[in-house]
């Protein structure tokens, strides 16, 4: 694998393998020796001349000419025209526009937008292969070998590809664009994709219109109607909040919501809580979900709605106390590549891990436990919540006698103490409001968190705020119940806080590995999707089983923030601390 840096404007990380092209120019008579014609048909292989070609990259200088063919460029400059001499430039020739959410409405940030080396290789929808461990330093195009060009977007979802006629060299350091009226076109971020085939006319700038390039709202092979690709996606449906209606919202088709784990639609839906839910439709339960990795390990992402009940460790009200199995299983599922979305009250899923681990030789240190608890029938030690009280202990090996000697147990967080978290009485408490609304403040020290600042702002008013938030806030229109407090521990990265509190904060997994050996991440927020806005026009309606049901208004902050979270989750995994914009694959 080798790793260069653009020439063009500095990058983080440049992923992939490429020959090293330079920009070049392809004269009227060559174009024509070629056989290509304006509908991107005909020319034989290797019948143009792109020259001359220079180490600099521009179309003056010494260099040897390259033939504009299969070996040199890919297949699509042997279906499409060569890049053309523009005015002495490398080539004037462009394609531009912005990527958007499936509605067409929300603009999308960290998307790659490419022409594809050989588009037959581009087959959608793709198939649901389950959870993959896809890093940014592993990630690669369909269409192999290499994409034409291509380029990322930026905050506001735009992209432009093509040679800059300031450095000779692709806006994203690749190559030059071909030109035909059948040019194909691919947007995709992670799993979401989406072919097109657009007009590409020579030394212009070709703007391609958002109705093409939204990514699709539903599964097919017909990517000029809004199909293509999905991820998979499992939504544990929550008491307190309605994940399945943002992405309704987001403009995914009904057709794609069906009941998990036999659904054959992109979001399987689980219910959390069966008393407060009706319809046609059965939902299994989220124990059947999370019971196991193989399971959990269907998807490539996975939805937990805020399920409206306090406990360190309950999360469904059925089942009651999730098992050390299934929390386990979630840890392997996250450190197998999976992406896992956690709202409110499925902070259990980080704040409690049972079983104990042996602490030897001696009772000293911060990981002993700090109340032992003992009954007299049995001996009980808390579960590693220092905060825990008799509900959260279980049953041990050793008779209380012996309490005062080794060994002694102690227990750990899943994922480690990413985070502290609100107490009450001794016991983890989530359930204390601070009202609504609320201002954020946007952590913009890292890449994506500015990169949300930005984004924000250039995406439609949320109804339920009259005034624009300044960049770098965020106005929490949903009732809030914070769970974490400020105090957000390497490696997680926060992104929303309010005085006191951290509203949203994301880490890689598995916790403690190199980056490039980190395929997992974690997102775990207490704003929700609308909770705490019954009384208002924007609450969707309670009992619910279908998104046929979900209001139809545009995105409250709140969901916008989830949205973006959706899609950052969805991308190959990168670290905190780089910048997702300037990656680039050769």
């Amino acid at each position: 694998m080798k790793h260069a840096q653009s020439k063009s404007r500095p990058r983080i990380l440049i992923v992939g393998l490429l020959a090293p092209l330079a920009g070049g120019a392809c004269n009227a008579a060559s174009v024509a020796a070629s056989g290509s014609g304006g509908t991107g048909g005909g020319g034989g292989r290797g019948g143009s001349i792109i020259g001359p070609l220079t180490d600099g990259g521009t179309s003056t200088g010494s260099g040897s000419p390259m033939t504009c063919d299969e070996a040199n460029y890919g297949v699509m400059f042997t279906k499409g025209e060569c890049p053309h001499d523009c005015n002495g430039q490398a080539s004037n020739t462009y394609i531009s526009g912005k990527v958007y959410d499936p509605a067409g409405k929300r603009t999308i940030y960290g998307a790659v937008v490419y022409i594809p080396s050989d588009p037959s290789q581009v087959v959608d929808p793709m198939p649901f292969a389950g959870v993959q461990c896809t890093t940014c330093a592993n990630f690669t195009y369909a269409g192999p070998p290499v994409p034409q060009a291509h380029a990322v977007t930026a905050p506001d979802g735009s992209f432009k590809i093509g040679i800059d006629p300031s450095t000779g060299t692709d806006w994203a350091g690749g190559n030059p664009v071909p030109v035909g009226s059948d040019i194909p076109l691919v947007i995709q971020i992670g799993r979401w994709r989406r072919m097109v085939t657009i007009a590409v006319v020579a030394c212009q700038d070709n703007q391609v219109d958002k109705a093409l390039t939204s990514l699709p709202s539903s599964r097919g092979p017909d990517g000029q109607n809004g199909q293509g690709s999905l991820p998979r996606i499992a939504i544990s449906v929550g008491d307190a909040d309605r994940l399945q209606c943002l992405f309704k919202r987001m403009g995914i088709a009904d057709s794609e919501f069906t009941s998990g784990p036999t659904g054959t639609g992109a979001i399987n839906l689980y219910k959390d809580d069966t008393a407060d839910f009706t319809g046609a439709v059965p939902w299994p339960s989220s124990t059947t979900l999370w019971d196991t990795a193989d399971h959990l390990k269907q998807y490539d992402m996975i939805m937990l709605g805020c399920q409206g009940s306090q406990s360190t460790q309950r999360s469904n009200k059925d089942s009651g106390v999730i098992s050390d199995a299934s929390k386990q299983a979630m840890v392997d599922y996250a450190n197998a590549g999976g992406k896992v979305f956690a709202e409110h009250y499925q902070q259990t899923w980080l704040a409690s891990f049972p079983p104990l681990k042996l602490d030897v030789p001696t009772k000293a240190g911060v990981a002993c436990l700090k109340t032992p608890i003992c009954t007299a029938d049995m001996a009980t030690v808390c579960t590693g919540n220092s905060n825990a009280v008799a509900d959260s202990c279980q049953p041990c090996s050793f008779n209380c006698t012996n309490l005062a000697a080794a060994p002694y147990y102690t227990a750990s967080a899943p994922f480690g103490e990413v985070a502290s978290w609100v107490t009450a009485s001794g016991v983890i408490d989530a359930s204390g409001s601070i009202g609504s609304p609320n201002t954020g403040t946007i952590n913009t020290a890292f890449p994506s968190g500015a990169a949300f600042a930005d984004w924000l702002p250039n995406q439609p008013q949320s109804p339920a705020v009259t005034v624009p938030d300044p960049k770098g806030s965020i106005t929490i229109e949903s009732e809030m119940k914070p769970a974490a407090t400020a105090t957000i521990n390497p490696p997680a990265t926060p992104w929303i806080s309010i005085p006191g509190y951290a509203d949203y904060f994301t880490f890689n997994t598995p916790v403690g590995q190199p980056e490039t050996s980190q395929c997992g991440r974690i997102a775990y927020t207490d704003v929700h999707v609308a909770s705490g806005l019954s009384d208002g026009p924007y609450y969707d309606p309670k009992p619910s089983a279908s998104p046929s049901s979900c209001l139809n208004h545009e995105l409250l902050n709140q969901e916008k923030a989830i949205e973006f979270m959706i899609f950052d989750l969805s991308h190959c995994t990168i670290s905190d601390s780089n910048n997702l914009g300037g990656i680039i694959i050769r």
